[in-house]
């Protein structure tokens, strides 16, 4: 997962797919666990999370979150997570991308 934020940026719904097809028998929180982790490994690799800010003229700009802490942006993701009425979609909690 890593390598593909080297030629563009991963979602994090991206994540939990990889997740869910390579853990198919897993339960539902237990894939949600792989992908949190799978996150949180990303950012000791290297990656960086942010999320996309809309700006007055309508353009979408890149907002790097300001804690890249890998344990506090996985302990951010699983409760963002928790509070999304289903599993992540495009554009849902957060993005990946390499610096």
């Amino acid at each position: 997962m890593h390598d593909a934020t080297k030629v563009d940026y991963v979602g994090l719904w991206e994540v939990y797919a990889q997740a869910t097809k390579q853990f198919p028998t897993e339960s539902k929180s237990g894939q949600k666990a792989i992908a949190v982790e799978i996150a949180r490994q990303m950012l000791i690799s290297g990656s960086i999370v942010f999320g996309f800010e809309s700006e007055i003229s309508g353009a979408l700009s890149v907002v790097v979150w300001k804690d890249q802490d890998p344990d506090v942006v996985a302990e951010t993701i699983s409760k963002s997570w928790s509070e999304l009425a289903t599993d992540p979609n495009p554009g849902d909690i957060c993005w990946f991308m390499r610096p």
